[in-house]
């Protein structure tokens, strides 16, 4: 079969993600491919060229309004027979970005089309040949714990942000895949890992713990919906025991690595999508956190993040407060469950609840949300580890579809609309 050649490196016309002077360069020299580019050219039937005008698909970050400096450039080293493949929308998404007026661009472009993939499950089944749905984040888990030979042999060469793990430079070191960061405890070493730290808690050599909370809360204006909630989600916490890493606090929780430095400790480096150290969820049962879409908004935008799929494969029960329905999502499209012990009712809108507002308000499905964060808490970690021994076969079940499922909606089963 002939593969599809794709140019490896990302032109960025967003204003320079890596540099600010990329018009004034030789294309060659633009940049090197990111992680999240071998993330998503992953399967066998592409092939990675370096002369722009060999490409069949150019990676792009287009913004919608292309200037006539932008396009002039573009025309001068690309042709109608190629596609732009915009992977602008495939991480940061949030109920802005994802506005229909973002996919009208302006401007003139030499490609034959511009292809913009998205991670909104909302828009799954309106797929055209300009609007393309592929399930990035859930795969990025997948490949990053599970199947890291896609990765690895690019790793070296591949930029890295502060999303992945950037060593000191060590002269004529090789950068590695970090495998220590991604490795899990294996399935059957769950429960003897924790009655460890239950000896080490009935020593009263530690407290017990209950919950980990990754809960930044960075201000933003785009952000600053979900960092509020995080800021009040975490002074509610802090009268309980558990782990939470704020590092807008200074408050990291560490991945696990064979060296750490000072950008680590200051949470530079030990951060996004640096899972936390498998010890924080070996000695606690649930996860509580703010998923990043927490508000159903005028797009409707559906897409669960890293914050769930990270406490999945860790092999920890969950307690995010998402948009609402976010765990009949997961339920019904993925295949998870969830323990009956847990109230999930918050995430629900209920118009019979008897807090009721006229209209239901978000503010009620928070307040639920809190009530039962506190009853858990009040249980106690004892009895939560005693739900964990209990409920492995569940947790267990939960983790096999992150590992054993594979990627899901990858770009190379969507090649026929790319390039169509």
């Amino acid at each position: 079969m002939e593969k599809i050649k794709v140019l490896e490196y990302v032109i960025d016309a967003m204003g320079g993600m890596y540099s600010s002077d990329w018009l004034d360069r030789p294309i060659q020299e633009n940049y090197t491919a990111s992680v999240e580019f071998y993330l998503l050219f992953q399967d066998r039937i592409f092939e990675f060229v370096q002369e722009p005008q060999e490409a069949d698909i150019v990676p792009v970050m287009l913004p919608n309004n292309i200037d006539s400096e932008t396009s002039e450039y573009l025309f001068k080293h690309f042709n109608k027979n190629q596609v732009a493949v915009n992977i602008v929308f495939v991480t940061h998404i949030d109920e802005e970005i994802m506005k229909p007026s973002n996919f009208e661009y302006s401007g003139n472009t030499p490609f034959r089309k511009i292809v913009n993939l998205h991670t909104d499950y909302n828009k799954v089944n309106d797929d055209t040949s300009e609007l393309i749905y592929t399930d990035f984040l859930f795969n990025r888990s997948h490949i990053m714990h599970f199947k890291r030979d896609v990765i690895e042999p690019y790793w070296h060469k591949a930029h890295k942000n502060h999303w992945y793990q950037k060593p000191e430079p060590v002269e004529g070191a090789v950068d590695t895949f970090p495998h220590k960061t991604f490795d899990i405890t294996p399935d059957h070493d769950i429960i003897y890992e924790l009655q460890e730290f239950m000896r080490c808690v009935n020593n009263h050599e530690i407290t017990p713990k209950i919950f980990v909370t990754p809960s930044t809360t960075r201000i933003k204006p785009r952000l600053a919906q979900r960092s509020v909630l995080r800021k009040e989600l975490n002074r509610l916490l802090f009268d309980y025991e558990g782990y939470i890493g704020d590092i807008s606090q200074g408050l990291s929780l560490l991945p696990d690595m064979d060296k750490y430095h000072t950008r680590d400790f200051l949470g530079l480096n030990g951060w996004g999508f640096s899972p936390p150290h498998n010890a924080y969820y070996n000695s606690s049962s649930l996860s509580i956190y703010v998923e990043t879409l927490v508000y159903t908004g005028v797009n409707n935008t559906k897409c669960i993040t890293e914050k769930t799929w990270t406490p999945l494969i860790k092999g920890h029960f969950i307690l995010p407060f998402g948009r609402a329905y976010t765990l009949e999502h997961l339920r019904h499209d993925y295949g998870f469950k969830f323990p009956v012990w847990i109230d999930y009712s918050y995430d629900v809108i209920d118009p019979n609840h008897k807090e009721h507002f006229t209209p239901f308000t978000e503010q009620v499905r928070w307040d639920m949300y809190k009530e039962e964060i506190k009853r858990l808490c009040d249980y106690g970690a004892t009895n939560l580890y005693q739900k964990k021994k209990e409920d492995l076969n569940m947790l267990l079940h939960n983790r096999s579809i992150l590992r054993d499922y594979g990627c899901r909606y990858d770009i190379s089963s969507r090649k026929d609309l790319i390039m169509g």
